[in-house]
Parts: structure tokens; C-alpha cells; sequence
């Protein structure tokens, strides 16, 4: 991280499938004020996943060029987009640990944590794996892995990859285990999505306070509606995920997801719902078994060394 953030700057590692995309405009919405003048674009333009790889083979030093050199087709220079003298902060995507963008040694940085319920984040897998365009899924040698969009007849697969020791298994319980013990460190705010979903005012409230963004009420309204699942899906193109830094994808638009894929819900209790009792009772996803387990890595964070986590194959952090 320390080849690219700087003091001020916001990074939203929100859990996966937990309201990353909403986030990050959120975020911006805030820092703009919920102005119409200012071209969000797409949400790899205006809030960028720095450890996301857009091609095969490419190195941190040269998508951080690309970043700054980039020329869109639109005519516009990417970097207007995310590093816009304007803005008062900027903001970037990623899904890490803080262990592993050390949140410790960026004391002037702010970051924000979402955590979801476990079974609603498995349930939002399965549509978010048959979302990806079979260009991307090629590129990547069949990464995401390809899915019905069956949540009944996929559901067993999921869980068994969101598990400890399945697949994705860091992607939830290490997750939450490792930035709980953080939720109260002054550059840190951790959120739970269903407390977003069902008072979107408090926590734009709660969010640019912790930005220090002023807002009138004109423009906290503004902010507040735009924020709302019916603007955002009446504006899906901006929440494809294109790969501006990849210029031999010639998927539509550069895009990686179904146009609207990204804003299909944002519900609640869906998980509850496709998973038999059996899966319920027997998962791992319980309120309680989280709590113990967030206790026993407060526990293991106070006394003894962390091992260092494991770093994606499809992600890098310098």
C-alpha cells in the first residue's frame, strides 16, 4: 500500500458480498455531495480495486501507470476519475484483511468494514457467479467457477466453499475474525449490512461523520436517494466492473458482470430462505458461532503472533 495510498485517502474493504459496490458509492456520493456534475463513470473509474489484476500477467508497477496514464474511449483520463483535485479524499476498493494492508501503519488513512450474514452472503454467490462474463471467466482459466444461478441446486456447493478450509473459506469467517478486534480503532468503521439496508439515513449519517463531510439536509436527501437500490438500478451500467487497465478485453463496454447483476437486490433474509433446516442447524453461520469465534480471535490477536494471511492469486498488495 505504500507505493499508492496517502494520508486522507478512504479504503472500503468491505467483506465479499456485502455491499462493496453500495459502498463505494456511497462514499462518493458523500464526498461529492450527491452533486449531478461530477461523472461517476464506472465503479472501477471512480473508486479503483488497486489489487485487482485486470490481465494476466500484469505487475503492480504497471497497472499503477496505467492508472495515471490511462486514456478512457470516452476521450477522459482515468485518473480524473479516481484522483480528481476536487474530491476531498480519495477512495479504493478492497476485500483484505487488516493484518494485510496493515491498518496499524496508516494511522491518517480511514477505512471502512462491512460484514453481512453468512448464509445471505453465500446466497449472493451464486448469482454473482453466473454474472461474469465467459470472456473474464476465460481469461482467468475458469475463475469465477461457473454456476446454474440455481441458488436451491447450488446452494450445498457454496457453502462448501465459504467453510473454513473450503475454497473461499477466508473470504467470510477470517474476515470477521480478523477486523472485529479493529472495530474501534479511531480510523476504522465497521458496519453490519443489515443495519445499512434498514436505516440508509443514519448511516449516511454515520458515514460522513466519519468522513467529515458536512452535509446539509438538502444534500444528505440527495445523497440519501441516490444512495437507494431504485436509483442505483435505474443507473446499472455504472456497476459493471469494467477493466480500463486491460486493453486487449474486448468484452462490451470492457465490462466483467451481466449489466445489473450488481444491483439485483440488496435484500435481506434471502439466505434464511433457500437453505433447508438441515444446512441451517448443522452451518457454521449462526449468530453464536460467530461471536465465539470473533471472541476467540480477540483472544488470539492480544496474545500471541498472527500468522501472516494468505494473499489471492487474483490480488496483490505492495
Amino acid at each position: 500500500m505504500k507505493t499508492w495510498i496517502k494520508d486522507g485517502d478512504l479504503v472500503v474493504a468491505t467483506a465479499v458480498k456485502s455491499g462493496t459496490t453500495w459502498m463505494l458509492f456511497c462514499t462518493h456520493q458523500i464526498r461529492t455531495k450527491g452533486s449531478d456534475d461530477v461523472e461517476y463513470g464506472d465503479v472501477s473509474y471512480s473508486t479503483p480495486w488497486p489489487d485487482c489484476i485486470q490481465k494476466p500477467g500484469n505487475t503492480w508497477a504497471m497497472q499503477k501507470e496505467m492508472l495515471n496514464q490511462t486514456v478512457l474511449a470516452n476521450g477522459h483520463k482515468l485518473v480524473d476519475y479516481w484522483d480528481n483535485p476536487s474530491f476531498p479524499f480519495r477512495i479504493f476498493k478492497s476485500h483484505y484483511t487488516p493484518t494485510t494492508i496493515k491498518v496499524k501503519e496508516f494511522p491518517k488513512v480511514k477505512f471502512l468494514s462491512m460484514v453481512r450474514n453468512g448464509l445471505d452472503v453465500v446466497s449472493s454467490l451464486v448469482p454473482f457467479f453466473a454474472s461474469h462474463n465467459d470472456e473474464f471467466r476465460t481469461m482467468w482459466g475458469g475463475f469465477p467457477p461457473s454456476s446454474p444461478d440455481d441458488a436451491k441446486a447450488d446452494r450445498a456447493a457454496r457453502i462448501a466453499e465459504v467453510l473454513p478450509g473450503g475454497t473461499l473459506g477466508g473470504v467470510y469467517f477470517n474476515y470477521a475474525k480478523e477486523w472485529w478486534p479493529y472495530r474501534n480503532e479511531p480510523n476504522v468503521l465497521m458496519l453490519h449490512y443489515a443495519d445499512a439496508v434498514k436505516d440508509l439515513g443514519g448511516t449516511i449519517t454515520k458515514l460522513a461523520d466519519f468522513l467529515d463531510v458536512k452535509l446539509s439536509s438538502k444534500e444528505k436527501a440527495k445523497v440519501t436517494e441516490k444512495c437507494g437500490m431504485p436509483y442505483m438500478k435505474r443507473n446499472t451500467h455504472m456497476f459493471n466492473y469494467a477493466l480500463p487497465l486491460n486493453p486487449e478485453y474486448n468484452a462490451q463496454d470492457k465490462r466483467i458482470m451481466v449489466s445489473g447483476s450488481l444491483t439485483r437486490k440488496g435484500g435481506l433474509g434471502e439466505g434464511k430462505a433457500i437453505f433447508t433446516d438441515d444446512q441451517k442447524t448443522r452451518s457454521v453461520f449462526t449468530p453464536l458461532r460467530l461471536l465465539v469465534l470473533l471472541q476467540k480471535g480477540e483472544r488470539q490477536r492480544r496474545g500471541r503472533r498472527r500468522t501472516p494471511v494468505e494473499v489471492s492469486p487474483y490480488g496483490y498488495m505492495s
